[in-house]
């Protein structure tokens, strides 16, 4: 009571006073009683907010030489005498909580009482937690009371001035405790002093917090599995989370070791499951799923779960720190165990950067470089889990993306304080080029399956998103059309689903200088060779485009007779590729070809004017006819040919032609018979 409400008149007695306890307590060679003493009278000073920020602001405040530095030392004891028990009895082991007794209502007593070990060292803790707690009492805001910046700064040298003490004593404690309600309330300490660090801006005491109690949390030996974990394990996990959940936005580089430690978890907890399931011998209670200790586990998923689905409340900064750390964790994994790399555990940090990505859809354009890099390089890895878990994931992110790509916000983290955002059409733009570009890297990987799964997603996106594209086309249609000039056979009808939504659902929304691009990637798969019924459709696909000209209002345009219009030169590009197909080794395609040519001048030819007359004689009917007879004439064999119906128990079933067309030089007479007509029909 003297020191508590006469402290500031007896400044030097106190000081006097307060060294004289602190010697007490840190003298090993006094009766445990006599320092239970002092620690009850320490605690009874340290819950008391006022007497800590009056006694750092008298004795140490000031930094003079000859400064006491009581506070220091006084949190430096508690820690110092802590040690000093368990380096007396190393193997004692906290799992009971004594009846609370108190040596100074006892002080009438004849004979010193017999002190059980325990009850200091929980005195002590309490001594520690009324310190933390005052500190933050001074330090965080609350409705009715603001902090001033020199309070703040007061707290911030009390933080700096014993955080190390403080540090050392929780996890000598939680390595010595196993009683629960102990472990709760170390941990409650830790994570109050973390996040008041935080608070004040002192990241030292913050990230080592964090680090200790993630090298602490989990059993390091690689024969670790669920039975080896405890209550204690659980708690420290939870209390990370708890405080990454409130520091999140400041962690920097700290990120890693948080999503490492709960990798670790993950390989534990996947190692375990494996060897349930393989084991003959029943469920004990440990490794069941309805064991308390398996439903503490999933309370912690729970929690990582959140913690990664709030990210998004995290800003840019912080947001691309920890999507470099789980890069960094999946590389790392994935590099130093590749004979586990198809292992849930193995591709932990992978999967929370698809759960990281779709929380932040709406500014994808920030972390997106570097996603889209990492699972590149992890779809060239030789292993075909993780190609097709990287491509499921990137095309996961963009289908989803494009679906919201309104809502997406533009890459330039100053443009709300530069007062220069862009327009939203502008924005919109950058993330559809962003996207695509992607998947055209993708679609030129040197693996099939890779390959085949961006074709099937770019035709999702088109089902869904189509109708929202605007400079994107030429990316997808150049994608397209790469497959039809590679002639890739596995990929071509994936691509040609593509091509066919293209031309039934998003000509009318395309932009007019894109149409030109449709008809030459339309006429590639008229003329690749690995499926006939493709190149028959195509021709068809190309019938189709030339109605579309002829119908679409927008190419309306002030006609002159000496000028071709921009809807002439797109029938042009239609008769050109109509044209090409026209001298196909294939009978069938060439033939369609032909007849689809005709078909169309007969139809649209009216609407052709004379310039555009000219140019279609000089540059495809007489062109045409030329390149057809010649190879008519030049085709001489008269080696009969069969057609291949299929496969019967392995060997190859042929079916006969007719005699009027069962040789080459047949069949290009009748080509020629079909051209020759139809451009009698045309005249």
């Amino acid at each position: 009571s003297l020191i508590k409400y006469f402290r500031m008149f007896l400044v030097v007695e106190c000081e006097v006073f307060l060294s004289r306890l602190i010697k007490l307590l840190d003298s090993s060679e006094k009766d445990m009683w006599m320092r239970t003493l002092v620690l009850e009278t320490l605690k009874e000073l340290c819950s008391d907010l006022h007497f800590l920020s009056t006694l750092y602001k008298h004795y140490e405040h000031k930094a003079g030489v000859e400064d006491p530095n009581i506070f220091h030392n006084l949190v430096n004891s508690l820690s110092h005498f802590v040690q000093q028990v368990f380096i007396h009895d190393p193997e004692m082991v906290i799992s009971i909580i004594p009846t609370k007794m108190r040596c100074l209502e006892m002080l009438n007593h004849t004979e010193p009482p017999t002190i059980n070990t325990i009850y200091p060292i929980t005195t002590a803790v309490f001594c520690l937690s009324g310190i933390v707690n005052c500190i933050s009492q001074l330090a965080t805001p609350k409705s009715d009371y603001e902090p001033s910046k020199e309070q703040l700064y007061l707290c911030e040298q009390m933080v700096k001035s014993c955080w190390s003490a403080i540090l050392s004593m929780l996890l000598l404690l939680l390595q010595k405790t196993t009683e629960e309600g102990l472990i709760q309330d170390l941990l409650a300490i830790t994570q109050l002093f973390a996040k008041t660090s935080d608070l004040l801006g002192s990241m030292d005491p913050r990230d080592a917090t964090l680090t200790s109690l993630c090298k602490f949390a989990l059993p390091r030996e690689s024969n670790s599995d669920v039975q080896s974990l405890t209550i204690k394990n659980i708690l420290i996990l939870k209390s990370i989370l708890s405080i990454v959940e409130s520091t999140g936005s400041g962690l920097g580089s700290l990120w890693f070791l948080i999503l490492e430690t709960f990798e670790h978890l993950e390989r534990i907890t996947t190692k375990s499951s494996s060897s349930v399931q393989s084991s003959p011998e029943p469920t004990t209670f440990m490794t069941s799923s309805k064991s308390p200790l398996f439903l503490e586990l999933g309370a912690v998923q729970v929690m990582l779960s959140n913690l990664l689905r709030n990210s998004k409340n995290l800003d840019n900064t912080a947001i691309l720190n920890l999507v470099a750390s789980l890069c960094k964790l999946s590389h790392a994994t994935l590099t130093s165990q590749p004979s586990m790399a198809s292992s849930p555990s193995a591709l932990f940090g992978a999967s929370k950067l698809i759960d990281v990505a779709m929380v932040n859809l709406y500014r994808i354009n920030v972390i997106w470089e570097q996603l889209f890099d990492h699972f590149r390089s992890l779809c060239l890895n030789k292993n075909h889990t993780i190609r097709t878990f990287a491509v499921d994931a990137i095309t996961q992110i963009i289908s989803t993306a494009f679906a919201q790509i309104n809502t997406i916000s533009s890459p330039d983290e100053t443009k709300a304080n530069s007062g220069e955002e862009k327009s939203k059409p502008e924005n919109t733009a950058h993330t559809e080029l962003s996207f695509l570009e992607s998947l055209d890297e993708l679609a030129r990987s040197s693996f099939s399956d890779v390959r085949q799964i961006t074709f099937i997603t770019l035709c999702q996106i088109l089902q869904s998103s189509g109708q929202s594209l605007t400079d994107g086309w030429q990316l997808v249609l150049q994608m397209l059309t790469l497959v039809a000039a590679n002639n890739d056979k596995q990929h071509i009808p994936n691509a040609f689903k593509s091509v066919q939504l293209i031309c039934s659902d998003f000509l009318s929304n395309m932009p007019t200088d894109y149409l030109t691009i449709t008809i030459t990637c339309i006429g590639c798969y008229g003329q690749q060779c690995s499926d006939i019924n493709i190149s028959l459709t195509a021709i068809g696909l190309l019938w189709n485009i030339a109605d579309f000209i002829a119908k679409e209002t927008r190419f309306a345009e002030r006609r002159t007779p000496n000028e071709v219009t921009f809807q002439e030169r797109l029938w042009m590009t239609t008769f050109t590729e109509l044209k090409q197909l026209s001298n196909d080794p294939r009978p069938e395609v060439r033939n369609c070809a032909l007849m689809t040519l005709f078909k169309t001048l007969s139809t649209h030819g009216s609407a052709l004017n004379r310039p555009a007359w000219a140019d279609c004689l000089d540059q495809i009917l007489f062109p045409m006819l030329n390149e057809v007879k010649t190879a008519a004439l030049k085709c001489t064999s008269s080696e009969q040919i069969n057609i291949e119906l299929g496969k019967q128990t392995g060997k190859t079933v042929l079916g006969i032609l007719h005699h009027r067309r069962n040789t080459a030089q047949k069949q290009w007479d009748e080509s020629l018979v079909y051209a020759l007509g139809g451009v009698m029909r045309v005249f």
